[in-house]
């Protein structure tokens, strides 16, 4: 039984131009359709859907094209939402910084975080441990107290530099700041020549 176009057929638009259809059309006779089947639920498609026609002369397949992800969708494993899925999770951008990272001493206009006087201690007392002194004053060298400032922990103390530089002190200028540890190694204050008389020290804003 002779057939019509393409799209009478099956009810598609027809795939191929009109010359083509007209020059094959009295040749389509007897041509079995076939489409391929639908891939079972949950198994994936095996590639575009397409459409075959069969004739003992020639195969000709029209597949039609899956639909493409736009470039940059959010779905598309170089989106930066997709990528965002890998990198660390943090309720802020501040929370990479050290949360101990703000001002916890202000001697005179200098600002100290608790990083910067951790690290001063830690210096102070190793070299106190060791039996080692660095700077024309020896430091660390005892600390008396006689202005009677409320230090958190008891003595006997140790001072040592904290520089408004932020390094760690390993001689030279000590300038005008120091920290306060006893001889267990904890920290007892933050103290400053700054705004104090004479060679005498006054705490530093936020201590003791």
């Amino acid at each position: 039984m002779a057939m019509g176009s393409f799209a009478k057929r099956t009810g598609l638009a027809d795939p191929v131009p009109d010359v083509w259809n007209n020059a094959a059309n009295e040749r389509l006779s007897g041509t079995t359709l076939k489409v391929s089947p639908l891939p079972k639920k949950g198994n994936r498609a095996p590639g575009p859907f397409k459409l075959k026609y069969m004739t003992s002369r020639r195969m000709r397949t029209v597949g039609i094209p899956e639909k493409r992800r736009s470039k940059g969708s959010p779905f598309s494993p170089s989106s930066p939402l997709a990528l965002a899925r890998h990198l660390p999770s943090t309720s802020s951008p501040t929370a990479l910084l050290d949360e101990r990272q703000t001002c916890v001493y202000t001697c005179g206009s200098v600002c100290y975080w608790q990083s910067d006087v951790d690290e001063a201690v830690a210096q102070g007392y190793k070299d106190y441990k060791a039996g080692v002194t660095v700077g024309s004053n020896d430091y660390p060298h005892t600390e008396t107290n006689y202005e009677n400032i409320d230090f958190y922990v008891a003595g006997p103390y140790q001072e040592f530099p904290i520089l408004s530089s932020y390094e760690v002190y390993t001689g030279g200028s000590p300038g005008a700041d120091r920290v306060v540890f006893n001889t267990k190694g904890q920290l007892a204050g933050v103290v400053t020549h700054t705004g104090a008389s004479g060679n005498d020290f006054v705490p530093c804003s936020g201590c003791c």
